[in-house]
């Protein structure tokens, strides 16, 4: 009787995904615990000021030091629904940094599946990528967003599916809402 009937198949494919569901919750965790317990960084108390700003006035001035409006947005949103903490400044942040370990399902098929948790663990434990995460800054969304491009075209690619083409380009478009890059260097 060949796997699939018997359900074995199936588990089997499955197990990577749940390792990194696992993996994604680990992420979260590591995330979120304590995210008010420092002070703002320099850097984030100007990007933390000009959220403020914007979710007082509604006013948006793009400023090249600080990158794109995604972050003010984010931070107004979460303003509006908790409050205006370090906390919530942040909260944004490490949501997408926490989603970050689920971009590595779309590399199954060019990566093997111990491959592909391995990815997911790297993503949520890097150290860099584990501390910006918990920053009120732009580079996680963007580099999150960068890896769901390449991870839409690899994806794209393997399967020929075009719906990850457009999965990839949505990220791509999001990309550039964090980090301004596009604004400054045309």
């Amino acid at each position: 009787m060949p796997e699939a009937a018997t359900g074995e198949g199936m588990s089997e494919r499955r197990g990577p995904v749940l390792a990194v569901v696992g993996v994604t919750v680990l992420a979260f965790a590591a995330r979120l615990v304590a995210l008010d317990a420092r002070p703002f960084h320099w850097s984030e108390g100007r990007v933390g000021y000009w959220a403020l700003r914007f979710a007082e006035t509604g006013a948006y001035e793009y400023r090249p030091v600080a990158g794109g409006p995604l972050v003010y947005v984010l931070a107004r949103w979460t303003f509006e629904l908790f409050g205006a903490t370090d906390a919530t400044a942040r909260l944004p942040v490490a949501l997408v940094g926490g989603l970050a370990p689920l971009v590595a399902l779309l590399f199954r098929g060019v990566l093997d599946d111990r491959e592909t948790v391995a990815f997911a663990g790297l993503l949520a434990l890097d150290p860099l990528l584990l501390y910006y995460s918990r920053f009120l800054r732009g580079d996680v969304l963007a580099a999150v967003a960068g890896l769901v491009v390449v991870g839409g075209a690899a994806r794209a690619h393997r399967a020929g599916d075009s719906r990850r083409v457009c999965l990839g380009g949505a990220a791509l478009a999001g990309a550039g809402g964090p980090s301004g890059c596009g604004v400054r260097h045309p």
